[in-house]
């Protein structure tokens, strides 16, 4: 884990100004926890880290840059080649799933479009989750031993909300926070945190807010 020095119930339908405005990322730091990337947008690149242009996404690996796009829709989350790669494959007369594939609630990614030597055990495992059943927010990890390119332990694919807590239906699980319904979301393009015992209250972006014996920051990435 990396460590930067530095309420209500989910059930509540949000106001249609606490949606996300537009796309962007952002990193969030929690105290004895780690750092973790938020992204806001509905497509996501995933791929290697090399090149001028990373993916959205970079693992520390020989992939190319990118493999895949996951794309995010009402009817669900879905993960597709990146154009370049169905070129590519496409130009080699290959004959390979790359339809859409349809995510499941936790689910180690496949890219079954890839050429086998690029999905061998020294590659990089993805794994994507939606821990909870009240929201679309989603959850991707990179197992080890592979690293993402960016200095987190991994990145939310936030929807409308983004659960902290101890429990596995959490999207950032911290083992060492009480169970307070910790709850991070948008309103008027600002981010805001609640809890089962704090009203919602606006978060500062780049500075240090405090919590009993805990604390978090976030700031553009």
């Amino acid at each position: 884990m990396f460590t930067e020095p530095l309420t209500e119930p989910l059930a509540e339908t949000m106001d249609e100004e606490a949606r996300t405005p537009s796309a962007g990322r952002w990193r969030l730091w929690i105290d004895r926890c780690g750092g973790f990337d938020i992204w806001l947008g509905d497509q996501l690149s995933i791929g290697g880290s090399g090149g001028s242009t990373p993916a959205d996404f970079a693992i520390r690996c020989g992939w190319p840059n990118p493999v895949a796009v996951l794309i995010r829709s009402a009817s669900g989350d879905w993960l597709l080649p990146a154009e370049e790669v169905a070129e590519t494959n496409d130009s080699h007369g290959a004959e390979t799933d790359r339809g859409p594939q349809p995510l499941l609630a936790d689910q180690i990614l496949e890219f079954p479009w890839l050429p086998p030597a690029l999905r061998t055990a020294a590659f990089p495992k993805i794994r994507y989750r939606r821990p909870s059943p009240l929201s679309r927010s989603a959850v991707l990890m990179v197992l080890p031993p592979h690293r993402t390119l960016a200095p987190t332990d991994g990145m939310v694919l936030m929807d409308q909300t983004l659960l902290l807590g101890p429990e596995p239906f959490n999207h950032v699980c911290t083992p060492g926070l009480s169970s307070q319904q910790w709850v991070l979301f948008r309103r008027a393009d600002q981010w805001w945190i609640r809890g089962q015992s704090l009203a919602p209250r606006p978060l500062l972006i780049g500075q240090r807010w405090q919590a009993d014996d805990w604390a978090l920051s976030i700031r553009p990435a």
